[in-house]
């Protein structure tokens, strides 16, 4: 199994990937673009100060995190969406909550979830129980072939109706 794991890394490298999660404060809804940034900083120091971020989301957002419990868009580099706001979700460590992001509808506040840093898999367990059954399969795969051509070299096939 060591002996696979080691001639074939490409199987066994992942991604970054990230939870996160968001306000969005639309400029629009409030009375000058200073009260917005005001209320997303507002906003940003509940979120800091270990406020229930999906009720924040729930209670503040403008846009579309109120309806999925403030859950951001994207996972992986490139999917973050706003893209204005992907440069600081990937700075962040889980549990940190971010300054506010400005951006040309109003002000992000985001705070990651959980992170997944990308690279090599250990070869733990988990990798270790795919790799025997990916090996299992291909001598499972392997036999039945030769099986079943030794049958139709020895065998007369005979079509009985």
């Amino acid at each position: 199994m060591r002996e696979y794991y080691d001639r074939n890394p490409q199987e066994f490298k992942t991604e970054d990937r990230v939870k996160w999660l968001d306000i969005f404060v639309s400029a629009n809804r409030h009375a000058t673009p200073q009260a917005a940034l005001d209320h997303a900083e507002a906003v940003r120091k509940q979120a800091a100060a270990g406020g229930d971020f999906a009720a924040l989301a729930k209670q503040y957002d403008d846009g579309v995190s109120a309806g999925t419990g403030g859950v951001g868009i994207g996972t992986k580099r490139g999917e973050i969406q706003p893209p204005d706001v992907e440069p600081t979700v990937w700075s962040l460590k889980p549990g940190e909550v971010s300054s506010v992001i400005p951006t040309p509808a109003g002000y992000h506040v985001v705070k990651v979830a959980e992170r997944e840093v990308g690279g090599l898999r250990p070869f733990d367990a988990k990798v270790q129980a795919e790799i025997r059954d990916k090996l299992m399969k291909q001598m499972r795969e392997t036999e039945y072939r030769r099986v079943v051509e030794d049958l139709w070299r020895k065998g007369a096939v005979r079509v009985i109706e």
